[in-house]
């Protein structure tokens, strides 16, 4: 006999009961009255052990972290948010509460409390546009496309962080004749957030985004349309697969071991088992960094890949006799295919770095993106023989210095004081000429640029507070927005200058892993009457991204006929 509480020992008659591993002699009435903490029949019925009461509280700690867990799997929802201050005190008040908690429903959420989450929301405004006025912001279009539509994100970045704005269904406009319409939206979003706030508009670099781009800085005389760095890489990488043959075929082998190997549980728990739990595809912001990634951790994993094709469990599948199985055990054991991942790691991975910087959440990248890449171009030198490094250096020079070297990145570097101050620092014509392209751009007027040609020189001699000690040992380290703030006060128009480049992001893609958060909540509104936004008619089930088939590939799963045909 099962109860709530307890176990009956000898069957439904039984004279003994068992609550936390506890066993106690008598009957069904004085079980109930030792759970309620009474008297039966005179005698005094003890409660559970300490001991017995913490493996249980252990055992439900446990049960609810595979709750929560399971609830940020299928959700899709990034593991970093667990740290969230909001999820914190979103536990903290369930535990409060107790058994018995109830969720809100549909319309609590949708309704209820999302006009009261929009106070906070409203506030935070007023503080981004605080900091927008000192320090500048970036407009970040980020474009999200399913089968039915694009979708442009629209964020507006700065030292306080990222602020969503809008988004708006641009399948129209993208498919237009003209980039007009592109150029009017972001014309558009510029007067709503205050010309005099925004110092770039950071999109893709396709040609209707330049266009775009380059009409909106003829109108927009004081601001810049800068290429995404995050998409120039990708397409960096993208030319190394389309241009080197080595590379397409390296990066193709790879994809089909992982397509193999991912295509059923069965094999998926074979290699965790060698592995340790190590998964080997890596999921980036793009599909072609993570093939990338997935070469790296397809490298760090050779040997335990070579262990499973060997092992007797592997051996004994009956996926080890299909023709695809003996395909990919051959290249597992092709001494030739390891070679050319490495290789292709070489010319990958500084890219892959830079990423990461421009990337971080941490420090604005635009003071580092020029340094970055020419470090860059130096590692891929360093690491590969002049045959191999030169038609990467080749494809790097076609797209970075022709297409997306922008005077801001130039003007970042002159302005860092990491690099300003340090030996081997390059005043060159090409950082000379964008640092004054954005000073011509930027400022206000032909004195203030005056005052800031002569403060130039002031701050190449470490004038005023730039010569104080304490400036000095933290110029190599401190970020470099900073810095300027703390010690930049003497030379006020070239600091104003400093603060705004110094503070700029370059990507347009790190809004992804919030997009659909901020999306869903416009959402809501309009359903609920609380706005009229851009996005009305989105389904929400189209904001969804679906993290686990992602990395699980896209045929995973599926049967032997059609992995046989992707092979083949």
């Amino acid at each position: 006999m099962v109860l709530e509480h307890g176990i009956s020992v000898d069957g439904e008659d039984a004279n003994e009961y068992s609550l936390c591993d506890d066993v106690r002699p008598g009957g069904l009435y004085r079980f109930l009255c030792r759970l309620a903490k009474t008297k039966g029949n005179d005698v005094v019925i003890r409660s559970c052990t300490r001991e017995a009461e913490a493996k249980n509280k252990n055992i439900l700690k446990e049960e609810a972290s595979e709750a929560i867990a399971r609830f940020f799997y299928h959700n899709a929802i990034p593991p970093k948010l667990v740290e969230s201050k909001e999820f914190i005190a979103m536990c903290d008040m369930i535990s409060r509460l107790g058994v018995g908690f109830k969720p809100p429903s549909i319309n609590d959420i949708k309704e209820k409390y999302l006009k009261k989450a929009d106070k906070p929301i409203d506030k935070a405004l007023e503080e981004h546009k605080a900091v927008w006025k000192i320090r500048g912001c970036t407009i970040m279009v980020d474009a999200w496309t399913d089968n039915k539509r694009t979708t442009l994100n629209l964020f507006a970045n700065s030292l306080k962080g990222k602020y969503f704005l809008k988004s708006i269904d641009a399948s129209d406009m993208l498919e237009s004749d003209t980039p007009f319409k592109l150029f009017k939206m972001m014309d558009d979003i510029v007067e709503e957030v205050g010309e005099e706030n925004v110092v770039q508009i950071v999109t893709d670099n396709t040609p209707f985004y330049k266009a775009a781009g380059e009409m909106l800085m003829e109108k927009r005389t004081r601001l810049y349309w800068t290429p995404c760095v995050t998409h120039c890489i990708k397409m960096i990488l993208e030319d190394y697969e389309h241009k080197i043959p080595m590379y397409e075929k390296t990066v193709t082998m790879a994809k089909r071991i992982t397509t193999f190997l991912y295509s059923r549980d069965s094999i998926i728990s074979l290699l965790h088992s060698f592995t340790k739990g190590i998964d080997l595809m890596k999921p980036s912001i793009t599909r072609c960094i993570t093939s990338y990634l997935t070469l790296d951790s397809l490298y760090e994993n050779k040997r335990a890949l070579k262990k499973m094709f060997e092992s007797k469990e592997w051996k004994s599948t009956q996926f080890a006799k299909t023709s695809v199985g003996k395909s990919v055990e051959d290249v597992v054991f092709d001494h030739e295919f390891w070679k050319n991942i490495l290789i292709c790691l070489k010319g990958a991975d500084p890219l892959i770095g830079v990423l990461r910087l421009v990337n971080s959440m941490d420090n604005p990248a635009t003071g580092f993106i020029y340094e970055a890449m020419e470090q860059a171009k130096v590692e891929i030198r360093r690491n590969l023989s002049i045959e191999s490094f030169m038609p990467l250096w080749k494809i790097i020079d076609e797209r970075w210095d022709k297409q997306l070297l922008n005077p801001l990145h130039a003007a970042g570097y002159f302005l860092n004081p990491q690099f300003h101050y340090c030996i081997g620092f390059r005043d060159d014509n090409i950082i000379r000429r964008g640092l004054h392209h954005c000073i011509t751009r930027m400022a206000g007027s032909p004195e203030e640029r005056a005052k800031i040609e002569i403060q130039l020189d002031d701050f190449d001699k470490r004038a005023d507070l730039l010569g104080d000690p304490v400036a000095i040992m933290t110029a190599g380290y401190e970020i470099p927005s900073v810095w300027w703030a703390d010690f930049g006060g003497g030379l006020p128009e070239l600091q104003s200058i400093a603060l705004r480049v110094l503070s700029l992001t370059c990507s347009s893609y790190g809004a992804e892993s919030n997009q659909s958060a901020f999306k869903r909540r416009n959402l809501w509104r309009q359903e609920s009457g609380n706005d009229d936004g851009e996005e009305e008619g989105l389904d929400a089930d189209d904001l969804e991204y679906d993290m686990i088939s992602d990395l699980h590939g896209e045929y995973a799963n599926r049967d032997e006929d059609q992995i046989e045909a992707y092979w083949c």
